[in-house]
């Protein structure tokens, strides 16, 4: 530091200029990444000698990234450091931070962020990755050799079978393995294929509700075959009365189902209703009754006559 002297103001009046050097070195220094595996006691270790306090949580830390690594891993658990200021939180997550195509770190949560993070997140589950996935098993097992084929049809009939959800509105398949017996799969399909064209279907919901009123109608029919053999047997008994009432129910209740469907298909593809008229007093309702509170007139003047 040096101190400089103004002369041309009285002493008591000096002003002085403070020159700092600062050092071109960067205040954190670039740590090059290790190029050999070390074990999980080694890692222990390094972390015990060089951040005692932080033992705990990065054990922790770790054990949230090893969940990660699992094949078909299903509700992974997540962890939430708390603590006072400067105790050392951020330095056991930045153990774990910016892994490649593993982890990545930030400090902004809003919603609107989050979401464009996940956008750009590929999924097992996403219909477009497994379509991708699929082509390249093709690719690779048309290529392979004999010994690996089977291995590789094996993972591409897996992947088809995720993917299927794909076409899941337009070919049924989803819908019609929920029945039982295989016959009625095909009449599912049938079924809602021909209500589909019936009603011009071209949205998702409208597909839906043909897809639903063709399985309520496959299972009304299941259920009536069920009702149509029990009553057949000779013998009567409690169990077979509690039964005959369950599917009596049942059948019923795909009934209402089929009808409901079917005439929410119908709300949905009626064209709406347009009225124009002129008039200084109208009443107008679809579908609702009006009563009137106003006593007739003429009432009074029979009783005035009686």
């Amino acid at each position: 530091m040096t101190m400089k002297k103004n002369d041309n103001e009285d002493l008591t009046k000096q002003k002085t200029t403070e020159v700092v050097s600062l050092d071109t070195k960067p205040r954190i220094l670039t740590v090059p990444e290790p190029v050999e595996p070390i074990t999980f006691n080694e890692w222990r270790n390094v972390i015990a000698n060089n951040f005692p306090d932080l033992f705990f949580a990065s054990e922790i830390g770790l054990s949230i990234i090893a969940q990660i690594l699992i094949k078909d891993v299903t509700n992974p658990f997540a962890l939430v450091l708390v603590d006072v200021p400067s105790a050392g939180k951020t330095i056991a997550i930045n153990f774990f931070s910016e892994i490649e195509g593993l982890t990545y770190a930030t400090d902004k949560f809003t919603p609107g962020e989050v979401r464009d993070l996940l956008k750009n997140v590929e999924i097992d589950i996403d219909p477009a990755s497994l379509l991708r996935k699929s082509t390249e098993i093709w690719n690779e097992y048309e290529a392979s050799s004999p010994a690996k084929q089977k291995t590789l049809i094996d993972n591409l009939n897996k992947k088809l079978e995720q993917a299927s959800a794909v076409v899941a509105l337009d070919n049924h398949y989803f819908m019609a393995e929920t029945l039982d017996n295989k016959k009625y799969r095909t009449l599912l399909i049938e079924v809602t294929d021909q209500l589909v064209a019936e009603y011009d279907c071209k949205t998702a919901s409208e597909k839906m509700l043909a897809q639903t009123a063709g399985w309520a109608y496959c299972r009304m029919i299941e259920y009536s075959y069920k009702l149509n053999a029990i009553t057949r047997t000779e013998f009567i008994s409690n169990e077979k009365n509690g039964y005959y009432s369950v599917l009596s129910k049942e059948v019923d209740r795909c009934t209402r189902q089929y009808l409901a469907a079917i005439n929410t298909l119908k709300h949905f593809k009626q064209p709406a209703l347009k009225v124009t008229f002129n008039a200084n007093n109208a009443f107008v309702a679809q579908n609702q009754q009006i009563n009137s509170d106003a006593k007739d007139k003429t009432e009074g003047l029979n009783n005035d006559r009686q």
